[in-house]
């Protein structure tokens, strides 16, 4: 039986686009994450934008802040991450999603508090308030950053 071109490229792209399960959570990932991490929140610390919209935030702002980086984690690490997961039943999301969100927005606290410190917001914002909202709207691309140079590490 004659293959139509249509059903080989069909077989190509399914050949190309093949992806590879992702491997178990480790220091390369963690260290990989870090500078993911730096990387996109750099781009945002020098915006004087932020620093205004740190001194008006709310607590409400704050949260949505929080249950938004989360949200988002979470998609990443599910569309980007375990939909390669093949045997789904020894891999759970549960433990597959937690380490990495608990350790993605941890290093994303942390990038955010350094560059806050080594660049000097801390000096200029009036309250310790005005800092951890400062260090929470960070963290935002940073937890983004940190998540899309650990799941695509295989790209």
């Amino acid at each position: 039986m004659v293959r139509s071109t249509a059903q080989d490229i069909i077989d190509i792209k399914r050949e190309v686009l093949r992806l590879t399960p992702p491997a178990h959570f480790s220091m390369k990932d963690i260290a990989r994450s870090f500078f993911g991490a730096l990387l996109l929140a750099s781009t945002f610390i020098f915006s004087s934008q932020l620093i205004t919209q740190a001194k008006l935030l709310t607590q409400t702002h704050i949260a949505a802040i929080i249950l938004a980086t989360i949200l988002v984690l979470t998609v990443e690490i599910y569309f980007i991450g375990y939909e390669r997961v093949q045997d789904k039943h020894s891999r759970k999301f549960i433990q597959f999603w937690a380490k990495r969100i608990v350790t993605f927005y941890i290093v994303a606290l942390v990038v955010a508090v350094g560059l806050s410190y080594l660049y000097g917001f801390n000096l200029v914002l009036d309250t310790q308030a005005e800092v951890v909202n400062l260090t929470l709207m960070l963290s935002f691309p940073a937890s983004v950053g940190a998540a899309i140079a650990d799941l695509l590490r295989t790209y």
